[in-house]
């Protein structure tokens, strides 16, 4: 097994099962090296040099997962003291509280090294046994070609010993294809996971609630426990990132910019970014080290969304698409209620100017002379609602459309920054204080070094 294939498959055996987990970030996924802009062909890499394994479980009941993570699996450390004290239901609600993402991480954790050799096949090996066809899971599709040319011809077929010891796994863990890891470094490698429940997932890949677990999923990943609801809510998350894509891009645009747009979509408004603890090329970064698992992703979608967009006649990478109001209106129809209505609240707030407001006020101030009981009772029927939040989802695309190209752009991008920069703030601010002291100020130390080591390069 590749190092990273083992690491993940060791941070898996050490928590309790999950209904969805998926691995993301530089420990997991190629990012291209800050010198080099090349496209990388593989999708994956291994994290030979000690990076954190980021991932995040999906689990059903968040305090009992909590209780058997701390009573049974013997992972009290992972949380800090504060928290171990307050117990699983108390993290619970922390995790599922509106403060935040609805998501609850354990940083910085040294990832507990296990014996393998009960998991072991002939030769050292474990079957490749995939817990669903990988063309089924929109974020593994970009590793098929890769792994099933990489898998031996040996290691098709399951001998009875490997169903054996398959049988003494924890449900739910991915099998992996294995070469032989008696030689592989046990140097301290560290884990950070998050958890949040299938539920608060699903309303954010479906409503784009915060976009914290959505926009990490608009990303190629590594899909280590499959979840049919997950996925399906997932192929509509990574259409309307593309849909909101398109709108920030111009009339022209080749494949890499579509992709990098996609993936930015996430940092619009991040606090990380903003304070300098993000590098700012690592939408590009991502791209390069991932540019065939986003083809993988965002083709299909782009080939449905032909009346919007097409490639120029002889550039198979190049496209066009149409920036009418009515093609900017079927791009806008699909996006979710919430994130339009967030969009048109940008678009009004930019069009409302002092004569606008003088002039309502002296139309608001006729009505009041002329019928005052009305305009009061009217006022209290309707004073919790914005101009824009009882219009329906088609009226509000129409109006976003009718905007023209340049507003509809701004207001999508208000939109993101709006959801993100709230969900990014507060789940900073939860992690800080459930890490504890020392883990956080470790924690933060890494990524304003990281950061600032890549704003240093970039001058």
């Amino acid at each position: 097994m590749m190092e990273r294939e083992a690491l993940l498959l060791e941070a898996l055996r050490s928590l309790p099962p999950a209904a969805f987990a998926f691995g993301y970030g530089s420990g997991v996924m190629r990012q291209a090296d800050s010198r080099s802009s090349e496209k990388c062909a593989s999708s994956v890499t291994s994290p030979v040099d000690n990076k954190v394994l980021d991932f995040i479980l999906a689990v059903d009941d968040a305090e009992e997962w909590h209780r058997q993570n701390i009573e049974q699996w013997g992972n009290a450390s992972h949380y800090s003291w504060v928290m171990q004290s307050l117990g699983p239901r108390a993290i619970s609600r922390v995790q599922q509280s509106r403060f935040g993402a609805r998501i609850y991480y354990n940083a910085l954790v040294p990832l507990r090294r296990q014996d393998t050799a009960g998991f072991a096949g002939s030769a050292g090996s474990l079957e490749t046994l995939p817990l669903a066809p990988p063309s089924s899971i929109p974020c593994a599709r970009a590793a098929q070609a890769q792994n099933s040319a990489s898998i031996p011809a040996s290691n098709a077929a399951v001998t009875s010993e490997d169903s054996a010891a398959s049988t003494a796994r924890p449900a739910g863990l991915v099998r992996m294809d294995v070469q032989s890891i008696e030689g592989r470094s046990h140097s301290r490698q560290l884990i950070k996971y998050g958890v949040i429940t299938v539920r608060h997932l699903l309303d954010d890949l479906r409503h784009w609630e915060s976009l914290y677990v959505a926009g990490r999923m608009h990303k190629p990943v590594q899909v280590l426990q499959s979840n049919p609801l997950v996925e399906l809510a997932n192929e509509q998350n990574i259409e309307n990132a593309a849909r909101a894509a398109l709108i920030t891009l111009p009339e022209e645009f080749d494949e890499e910019q579509i992709y990098e747009a996609v993936a930015s979509l996430s940092y619009v408004g991040d606090v990380r970014r903003a304070v300098g603890a993000e590098d700012p090329a690592k939408t590009r970064k991502i791209v390069h080290g991932n540019f065939d698992g986003f083809r993988a992703l965002y083709s299909p979608i782009l080939t449905r969304l032909d009346r919007v967009i097409t490639r120029k006649s002889g550039a198979s990478t190049r496209f066009q698409q149409a920036v009418d109001a009515a093609s900017r209106e079927q791009l806008m129809l699909g996006l979710p209620l919430s994130f339009l209505s967030r969009a048109q609240m940008a678009s009004w707030q930019v069009s409302q100017t002092k004569t606008d407001w003088r002039s309502r006020m002296r139309g608001l101030q006729m009505a009041l002379n002329a019928n005052k009981e009305g305009v009061i009772q009217a006022f209290e029927k309707t004073s919790h609602l914005a101009p824009w939040q009882s219009l329906s989802k088609a009226e509000l695309g129409r109006r976003l459309a009718q905007a023209g190209p340049q507003a509809s752009k701004q207001a999508v991008l208000c939109a993101l920054g709006s959801i993100i920069r709230g969900s990014s703030l507060r789940q900073t601010i939860k992690g800080a204080l459930t890490a504890g002291l020392v883990r956080s100020v470790q924690y933060a130390s890494a990524k304003f070094a990281k950061g600032f080591g890549a704003n240093w390069r970039l001058s």
